[in-house]
C-alpha cells in the first residue's frame, strides 16, 4: 500500500479508536506525516489544534455512524461516505480536504479505506466542477480498493464472494430471483448477507437516500411480475416524519453503475410503476428520471393515484402500520394492475392503465423509506397457483375499491 501515489488510510473499524493500520506515499505526502506517526492512531490527528467549529457536528456524525456500521455482521457492500473537512498538516498549514470512505474486505479483514483529495488551503476552496471531483474520489476509492484486494496474499472465498460482478452471482432455489444491484448504491444504504438484505443507515434522521433496484430482470409469469421483501427490524418509526410504507415496484431501466443511476425519490424513477407510501400509486412513462426539484411533478410527468383522493398528500396514511416479520409483496399483473400485499392480505391496488409488456425487461425497485429500514428479499410464496383473476376479484370486493381513483392534475400539481 505504501508505494500507491493515491492519498489513502486503511483504517480497523473493529479495534479500540479505530487506529490506522495503513497508509500510502501520497497520504504522506499531502499530510507532511510519515508512515510511522500515522500507525495505530485515529485519523483525528489531521483535526488536533484546530477549533471545534472548523468543521460541522454532521460531518462527524456521519463518520462515526458509517464506521459503526461496517461492524455489522453479514456486511457485504456499503455505499461510500464524503464530504469536504477543514484538515491540519503536520506542519501547521491547513487544507480542504474531500474524502471519500468505503468499505474494504482484505481476506478474513474487514477495514475501512479513505482517499483524500486537496481542493483548496485555508482561505480557499475551489468549489468548481465538484460533481465531477466526487466521482473521481469513487473512482479513486474503487481502484486502490481493487489494488489492495487483488495483491492480498490472504485471499479467501469470502473475498472472492465480494469481488463478484452481481451477473457471477448465483443463486439457490430456496433464495430470491436476483439478489439488489451494488456497483452503486445511495449513500444511505447497506446491504448484507451476499446483497439479499438492505439496511438504511441512521434510519431516525434520514427518511429516504435508500432506493434499490434489483440485479437482474424479474421473470415474467403467466400473471405478470412478483417480488416480496420481509422486514427484518425490531422498531417500526411511526411519526410524521416516518409514516408511511416503502415504495414497491418496477422499471424498464436497467441499473447501471453512472452518476444519475439514482432519482430524488422512488416514485421519480423514469419507466416505472410503484405503489405503497401512504396508499398511493405512481407511474412515469418517460425514460429519464424526473429531476426538477423546485418544481412538483405534473400529472403528464408522473400520475398519481390515491385511496382517497379528497385528502391532500400530507394527510393521508398507510392502511396498516408494518411491523417485524411482515411479508410485503408487489404484483404488478399484465392487466394494468399494481398490487400491494402484506402477509397474503391485499392492502392497496390500483389499475394504473399500463398492461405489462411482454416484450420488455423490468427490474424491481424498493424505496426503503419512511417506517421501515431494514428488509430482506424472500421468495413470493404464491407458486402463481392463483390466477390474475382471482387477485382481481379479491381486491375489486373490497370496501374501499371505489375510492381508488386517479387524483386529480389540479390537486397533485397544488400538493
Amino acid at each position: 500500500m505504501s508505494d500507491l501515489e493515491h492519498a489513502g488510510l486503511l483504517v480497523d473499524p473493529f479495534s479500540q479508536d479505530c487506529p490506522i493500520v495503513g497508509a500510502t506515499s501520497g497520504f504522506t505526502r499531502l499530510t507532511g506525516y510519515p508512515l510511522e506517526s500515522l500507525l495505530g492512531r485515529n485519523s483525528r490527528l489531521l483535526i488536533e489544534g484546530m477549533p471545534r467549529t472548523a468543521n460541522s457536528e454532521g460531518n462527524r456524525t456521519g463518520i462515526r455512524d458509517f464506521c459503526e456500521m461496517c461492524r455489522v455482521k453479514g456486511l457485504t457492500n456499503a455505499e461510500c461516505c464524503g464530504n469536504i473537512v477543514l484538515n491540519s498538516r503536520k506542519d501547521g498549514t491547513r487544507f480542504h480536504n474531500m474524502f471519500m470512505l468505503g468499505l474494504c474486505k482484505i481476506g478474513p479483514y474487514v477495514l475501512i479505506l479513505g482517499v483524500h483529495m486537496s481542493i483548496g488551503e485555508e482561505h480557499h476552496i475551489d468549489y468548481s466542477e465538484m460533481k465531477g471531483k466526487k466521482e473521481t474520489g469513487r473512482d479513486t476509492l474503487k481502484s486502490v480498493r481493487r489494488h489492495l484486494m487483488s495483491n492480498c496474499r490472504c485471499r479467501t472465498p469470502e473475498e472472492d464472494l465480494f469481488c463478484r460482478t452481481p451477473s457471477n452471482l448465483s443463486m439457490g432455489s430456496q433464495q430470491p430471483d436476483f439478489a439488489f444491484f451494488s456497483e452503486r448504491l445511495q449513500s444511505h444504504c447497506l446491504l448484507l448477507h451476499n446483497r439479499t438484505m438492505a439496511v438504511r443507515r441512521e434510519p431516525t434522521k434520514v427518511p429516504r437516500d435508500c432506493l434499490l433496484f434489483g440485479d437482474r430482470p424479474v421473470r415474467h409469469s403467466t400473471e405478470g411480475l412478483s417480488f416480496s421483501v420481509k422486514i427484518h427490524q425490531r422498531e417500526v418509526f411511526t411519526t410524521r416524519l416516518f409514516s408511511g410504507l416503502p415504495l414497491m415496484g418496477f422499471t424498464k431501466r436497467g441499473p447501471k453503475d453512472i452518476p444519475d443511476l439514482y432519482p430524488f425519490c422512488g416514485h421519480y424513477c423514469g419507466a416505472s410503476v410503484m405503489i405503497g407510501a401512504d396508499g398511493q400509486a405512481f407511474a412515469r412513462d418517460r425514460f429519464e428520471h424526473y429531476s426538477v426539484l423546485d418544481k412538483r411533478p405534473s400529472m403528464e410527468e408522473i400520475q398519481m393515484f390515491s385511496v382517497d383522493p379528497s385528502k391532500p398528500c400530507d394527510l393521508q396514511r398507510a392502511a396498516i402500520r408494518p411491523q417485524h416479520g411482515d411479508v410485503l409483496c408487489c404484483t404488478y399483473l399484465r392487466s394494468g394492475h399494481i398490487v400491494l400485499e402484506v402477509n397474503d392480505e391485499i392492502i392497496i391496488a390500483f389499475d394504473v392503465e399500463r398492461p405489462l409488456d411482454d416484450n420488455a425487461e423490468y427490474y424491481a425497485v424498493l424505496d426503503l423509506c419512511f417506517s421501515v429500514y431494514s428488509v430482506m428479499l424472500v421468495p413470493t410464496k404464491k407458486a402463481q397457483s392463483e390466477s390474475a383473476e382471482q387477485m382481481m376479484r379479491q381486491f375489486s370486493s373490497m370496501s374501499q375499491i371505489s375510492s381508488m381513483s386517479q387524483i386529480s392534475t389540479q390537486e397533485f400539481a397544488r400538493q
